[in-house]
């Protein structure tokens, strides 16, 4: 974590300072021993499927051949640290990719990479629409997702009378009919991972970016905070009882088409959203493999290839849920087909995904920030109102510097 807060850190220092100088002259394109001109992939640490999406594209493309090169910690090849350097200098690869979209938060906008909401818009017709409306509440696309992932709660129907959704005063009553000591949420999650799960999602609601001011002192904040100081201690001992409302669950298409929530719950279970939200959302978006085009390669190669990330042939390769709409619908009507899924089933997924599902909407630099303040109140350090202070101030210097 210190080396990549350094990483980028340094990263935004050099493309301050790059661009200095004469402009040098477009250089001759490199050609792979067939004549197809080469575009270099970087890979950022290891992301084993863009392996298997470069030889898929090599495979079919007649101009390009994807080379990769990969940047790891460890050993005596290139590291994250010399990608740094390359991005500074305009040397970098054509296409990188990362494990997240946020790997180069302080330099999306730094001129170094391709601004791709025209891209997605090409797509709009295609792509699951959670995914599109997401990326399109953006205020610029640089990280172009490869699949998502959906982190939700859990929860059986006939608990919550078949409610949809709950406020936090109904989500403890019928936390208390389950019976003694059973708690609204998991009691393996501590104060500080409750808030952790939740602020990434919640905290850009409280910023409004135009503006460049915060509202981290507000009711529904300070709410936020006392609601996750109900949790165990963070250095509390784990307790015996572990009945809860809610389950916290990271759905995934492994998990989802391999029918492990049948299996345990049958037909009896629902998705629920965070306690409180009044939009009716039933989770969050996350994102798993993400690619960047860089704006000193070859853009049309990169392009291309990007396309080829949102192509069924791409597509089909997903280990999570797809981008693209027609192989989730495939996935789950062969689902329902083989007696895996019912049809019911089906229909909880795609109200799911239909809930109003929102990606996360706080840099990663906030985030920590919060949570680092939030300890402090969570282990006793401070009062509810001083911790809040301090994330108001923190993060308005944050805004001020970087609006």
């Amino acid at each position: 974590m210190r080396r990549a807060a350094a990483l980028f850190a340094a990263l935004a220092l050099l493309l301050g300072v790059a661009g200095c100088g004469a402009a040098e002259p477009e250089a001759t394109p490199e050609l792979a021993a067939d004549g197809r001109r080469i575009l270099r992939m970087g890979l950022v640490n290891t992301v084993p499927e863009a392996r298997v999406l470069a030889s898929l594209f090599n495979a079919q493309n007649e101009e390009y051949k994807v080379e990769i090169e990969e940047y790891k910690y460890g050993g005596s090849g290139i590291t994250p640290d010399d990608l740094t350097l390359e991005l500074a200098t305009g040397k970098a690869p054509d296409i990188l990719v990362t494990e997240t979209d946020s790997s180069f938060e302080g330099a999306q906008a730094s001129g170094r990479f391709v601004e791709l909401t025209g891209l997605v818009d090409e797509f709009a017709s295609e792509l699951v629409p959670c995914m599109y409306g997401a990326l399109k509440a953006q205020d610029a696309v640089y990280a172009l997702p490869y699949e998502f992932e959906v982190w939700t709660f859990l929860t059986q129907p006939s608990r919550v009378d078949g409610r949809q959704s709950l406020t936090m005063e109904e989500a403890e009553q019928y936390a208390a009919c389950l019976g003694e000591g059973a708690k609204v949420f998991q009691q393996w999650m501590t104060r500080t991972e409750l808030f952790k799960r939740v602020v990434s999602f919640a905290a850009g609601k409280y910023i409004d970016w135009e503006t460049a001011s915060c509202d981290f002192e507000s009711e529904g904040f300070l709410k936020l905070l006392e609601l996750c100081m109900g949790q165990r201690a963070d250095d509390s001992p784990y307790p015996e009882v572990q009945l809860c409302l809610l389950e916290s669950y990271l759905l995934t298409a492994e998990n989802w088409f391999g029918g492990g929530i049948q299996l345990a719950c049958g037909e009896d279970y629902c998705f629920m959203g965070f306690p409180g939200q009044a939009d009716g959302a039933q989770g969050w978006l996350t994102t798993g493999m993400c690619f960047y085009a860089t704006a000193a390669g070859d853009t049309g190669g990169a392009m291309e290839f990007l396309r080829f990330v949102l192509s069924p042939k791409a597509q089909e390769q997903c280990e999570s849920f797809p981008m693209l709409q027609s192989e989730l619908d495939g996935r789950q009507e062969t689902a329902v087909l083989t007696g895996l899924h019912k049809q019911s089933d089906a229909e909880k997924l795609y109200g799911l995904l239909d809930s109003g599902l929102a990606s996360e909407n706080c840099p990663q630099t906030v985030t920590l920030m919060l949570i680092e303040e939030a300890q402090a109140y969570f282990a006793g350090d401070c009062t509810l109102e001083t911790a809040a202070a301090r994330m108001q101030d923190r993060v308005s210097t944050y805004l001020a510097e970087h609006g």
